[in-house]
C-alpha cells in the first residue's frame, strides 16, 4: 500500500467508522459469532443510492459520505488486476446494476449519471420471479459463486439497487502447510483446538492501549490487518482506529512470531436501514428517491451479506448490498519476535491498494 487514500478509500472507512460498531456487535447468538461486512461495497451502492435521491434522504447520505463522488472514478477502490503482480490467481472485481420496474420514472440526470459510471440499468417487470433469480445470478456472478443470495422481489418493487465486491488473492508470502498445527483457541464460551498457521514474519505492528494491531501483505500490495485485544469486551472502535492508522502506512516494521487460525466468517444482515437509521440516515426506512423512480417517500430495504475466509495460500471474501424501493411494503421474506497469537477473539479488515476498508470482521470461534 502506498498509504495515500483515494476519495473513495475515505467516504469508505467514513461508513466503518459509522457502522461497523454496530454491525459487528449483533448476531444471532447475542455477539458472540463470527461476522464479517464490507464498508466498500456497502458505501458503492450508497453512492449511486445518493444520484437517485431528493430532499432530506439526500442530505443524510451527504452527511454520511462527505464530499466528493466516489462514482468518477472507473476503479475505485483499486482493485483491478494490474499487468504487474505475479500472483496468477488474484481475482477482484467491484460493481455496480439497477433494476427499474417499468413504472418507474427515473430522471434523465440520474440515467445519465448511472451511465457516466459504468452502473448497469434494466428496466423490466420487478415482480417477474425472472427478474429476481437474475439478480441472484448477478450477484453469484461478481462474487464468482462465492454468494448466491436467494432474490424475492414483490410486485410493487419499483427498483432494486445492487452492489457486489469480490477478492481473491494470496500472501506476498504464503504460510507453510507444515508448520500449521492444531492449538488451543480461548473462545469466549470456552477453549477449542484450531489449525494455526505459523511462520515469523516483518510486519508493520501499532499498540494500542488495549491492542495490537498488525498487517500481513498480500501479492497485490493490498494488505490484511489483525487487531488482538489484550482484555475481553468490545474493543470495536480501537481496532477501527488502529486499522485506520495502519492503512494511511503507519506503524513500525517488526520481526513478528505469527500463529494465525485458519478461518472463515459469514454474515447476512437482512436489516441495514435500521444501522444507517442509526447512524444518522433517519430516512433509510423511507427513502426519498424522486430521481430513480419518481415517487416520495417509498418503503425501502437494505441487505447485505458478506463472507470472508483466509488459509496457507491467502484471503478470499465477497459481498453484496441490496436497496430494494417498492410502492408498497418491503418484501417479507429477506434473504437470509514479539509473539502474536490469534488465540481468543479478535478483529480483521481487509484493506486495498488505497487503503480501502473492503472487508471487516471479528472472529471468536474459527
Amino acid at each position: 500500500m502506498d498509504g495515500v487514500a483515494n476519495l473513495a478509500s475515505q467516504q469508505a472507512w467514513r461508513v466503518a467508522r459509522a457502522l461497523s460498531g454496530r454491525i459487528l456487535a449483533q448476531s444471532e447468538s447475542g455477539g458472540n459469532a463470527n461476522s464479517v461486512w464490507s464498508p466498500a461495497c456497502v458505501a458503492n451502492l450508497l453512492a449511486v443510492a445518493r444520484e437517485g435521491s431528493a430532499g432530506a434522504t439526500r442530505w443524510e447520505l451527504d452527511a454520511l459520505l462527505g464530499d466528493g463522488d466516489l462514482l468518477v472514478e472507473p476503479d475505485p477502490f483499486d482493485v483491478e488486476r494490474k499487468p504487474a503482480w505475479g500472483y496468477d490467481g488474484y481475482e477482484a472485481s467491484s460493481a455496480t446494476a439497477a433494476w427499474l420496474s417499468k413504472l418507474a420514472t427515473p430522471s434523465d440526470a440520474f440515467l445519465r449519471k448511472c451511465d457516466e459510471c459504468g452502473v448497469r440499468v434494466s428496466v423490466d417487470d420487478l415482480g417477474d420471479p425472472r427478474v429476481s433469480r437474475e439478480i441472484s445470478s448477478w450477484i453469484s456472478e461478481k462474487t464468482r459463486g462465492l454468494l448466491s443470495p436467494a432474490i424475492s422481489l414483490s410486485s410493487v418493487a419499483l427498483a432494486c439497487l445492487v452492489s457486489a465486491l469480490y477478492l481473491k488473492d494470496a500472501w506476498a508470502d504464503p504460510f507453510e502447510e507444515y508448520l500449521t498445527n492444531r492449538a488451543l483457541f480461548h473462545a469466549e464460551d470456552g477453549g477449542v483446538r484450531v489449525a494455526f498457521m505459523h511462520d515469523e514474519r516483518c510486519c508493520r505492528v501499532i499498540d494500542g492501549d488495549d491492542c495490537v494491531a498488525f498487517g500481513m501483505p498480500l501479492s497485490s500490495d493490498a494488505e490484511m490487518l489483525f487487531a488482538l485485544p489484550n482484555s475481553g469486551g468490545d474493543h470495536m472502535g480501537e481496532a477501527l482506529e488502529l486499522f485506520e492508522r495502519l492503512s494511511c502506512g503507519e506503524g513500525e516494521r517488526e520481526l513478528v512470531e505469527l500463529g494465525i487460525p485458519r478461518f472463515e466468517c459469514e454474515t447476512t444482515i437482512p436489516d441495514l436501514g435500521m444501522q444507517l437509521e442509526a447512524a444518522g440516515v433517519y430516512s433509510a426506512s423511507a427513502m426519498n428517491l424522486v430521481p430513480m423512480v419518481g415517487v416520495e417517500s417509498t418503503p425501502t430495504q437494505v441487505i447485505h451479506g458478506a463472507k470472508l475466509s483466509i488459509d496457507e495460500k491467502g484471503v478470499e471474501a465477497g459481498a453484496y448490498t441490496i436497496m430494494i424501493a417498492c410502492a408498497g411494503c418491503p418484501p417479507e421474506n429477506p434473504p437470509e519476535p514479539r509473539k502474536i497469537t490469534l488465540n481468543r477473539s479478535f478483529y480483521v479488515a481487509v484493506v486495498s491498494r488505497t487503503g480501502a476498508p473492503l472487508f471487516m470482521g471479528r472472529v471468536t470461534l474459527p
